[in-house]
């Protein structure tokens, strides 16, 4: 048994560590943790130590080091699995979401916006798209036409229309944004298949 220097409490000789002449330091290894706890969060030795950290991931050789780990399959998978949990937050949600809004408020973002949609409507395709737009939503305000969940994993909030061909405006697939937008992106990458599935009328300019 040994009395601790800093807490005066009677341990036996495995909780002290050992010093450098070859015999146990005088202050318990709980009190030496809680000591270094202490001490990492001085502001200068933090600074110290996120320095080290800079310079440390700096040399070319980490940088390929951890670009190798970050290619493994389990990396990434871990990695999006630590992504989308965190995006899911309900605090992570409302950030961003404030700030889509104070980045939508500026002046340069709305003026871009605007020219955007304004080119938009002024081509043969986005003049036809803003017609079928009215018409669906004509029918959703009469009654008409009804929001049904997602065709693949039937969530029924804020589901998107998705018409397969715009010679019918009213044949409607409903979508949950994250489906419509995987559709979307497998049109473009299989933009022949689609085309010859569902070929488009010829619109009037």
């Amino acid at each position: 048994m040994k009395i601790c220097s800093k807490c005066g409490v009677g341990k036996p000789l495995d909780a002290f560590s050992k010093n450098g002449r070859g015999g146990k330091r005088g202050d318990c290894k709980t009190c030496v943790a809680e000591y270094m706890r202490k001490w990492r969060q001085w502001p200068v030795v933090k600074e110290h130590t996120r320095e080290r950290k800079r310079e440390y991931h700096q040399q070319p050789v980490v940088k390929e080091r951890m670009r190798e780990r970050r290619q493994q399959p389990e990396v990434k998978e871990r990695s999006r699995q630590r992504d989308r949990e965190y995006r899911r937050q309900p605090e992570v949600k409302e950030r961003k979401r404030q700030r889509d809004r104070e980045r939508r408020q500026q002046p340069e973002v709305k003026e871009r916006n605007r020219q955007r949609d304004r080119k938009r409507r002024k081509t043969p395709t986005g003049r036809e798209r803003r017609r079928i737009s009215l018409i669906v939503w004509r029918a959703l305000k009469n009654g008409r036409l009804k929001k049904t969940p997602c065709l693949i994993c039937g969530a029924t909030k804020n589901v998107q229309a998705h018409h397969p061909d715009y010679a019918h405006p009213l044949s409607i697939v409903w979508f949950c944004p994250k489906h419509h937008c995987a559709l979307h992106a497998d049109i473009r990458a299989n933009p022949a298949r689609y085309r010859k599935m569902f070929p488009r009328r010829k619109t009037k300019p």
